[in-house]
């Protein structure tokens, strides 16, 4: 079935028309995300991001260009939002009935460190081995979708995941921390 079949269907109300064609144009999205992206967990969430987009704009798309053009449009403006400077996320909210003043966000610390902790064991694996990782334990894909997505044999993703999870280890340890 081709782009403008699913994209119709998906309009229609069928959801898994979209995840067919996110499936088909994920490999070329992060390809575009990771020459714009400062690291592979980054070229993630733009992609991610413009398949979020996508999905909710779609009902904008004019069929002037390809899906795959107009995706691509996306995943670059995604990717310049994404290392946009952001407002300050703590504004001061007053509360008409107390007069006291509170914040939008607050954050828990000891959370963001064992973010920063993993985040840095991950930077420290060879390239193949994180986005092995990556795409089976963080973002939930079989092997066989792994394999499909990096192009090479699910024994290959296997393999490599394996060895990033030994590795994983030693730099995750209490022992490695201190």
């Amino acid at each position: 079935m081709g782009d403008d079949e699913l994209i119709r269907l998906y309009l229609a109300g069928d959801s898994r028309a979209f995840t067919h064609l996110a499936q088909r144009h994920l490999p070329r999205l992060l390809t575009i995300a990771r020459s714009r992206a400062r690291n592979v967990a980054d070229a993630w969430d733009i992609a991610q991001d413009a398949l979020l987009r996508a999905s909710q704009r779609l009902h904008a798309f004019r069929f002037e260009c390809s899906f795959g053009t107009w995706l691509f449009r996306l995943v670059v403006n995604a990717s310049y939002d994404y290392y946009r400077p952001k407002v300050n996320a703590e504004l001061p909210l007053v509360d008409a009935d107390l007069g006291i003043a509170d914040t939008l966000s607050y954050f828990h610390v000891d959370r963001f460190e064992g973010i920063l902790w993993i985040a840095d064991a991950l930077s420290q694996l060879p390239p193949e081995q994180r986005d092995a990782v990556l795409l089976t334990d963080v973002m939930g894909f079989s092997v066989a979708e792994a394999a499909s997505q990096l192009h090479c044999a699910p024994g290959t993703i296997k393999s490599r995941r394996a060895r990033a999870r030994d590795q994983l280890k030693g730099l995750l340890s209490v022992d490695a921390a201190a």
